[in-house]
């Protein structure tokens, strides 16, 4: 995993595993947007746990 963070701002690279009981594992680039709030809290605002993958021409 990388976290860039810039003020109250974070992006967030990392490998995930996504598996279910019916399904085999899948290995994903995940990227996730962060923001802080007024209180400290980092709270999640982009939750892509595709990735990139989303650019692929099969999922266009």
């Amino acid at each position: 995993m990388k976290i860039l963070e810039a003020g109250n701002t974070a992006l967030v690279l990392a490998k995930t595993i996504v598996s279910a009981s019916d399904t085999p594992a899948t290995n994903r680039n995940a990227t996730y947007v962060f923001k802080k709030n007024a209180r400290g809290d980092w709270l999640c605002h982009i939750d892509n746990s595709y990735g990139h993958e989303l650019l692929l021409p099969e999922n266009a």
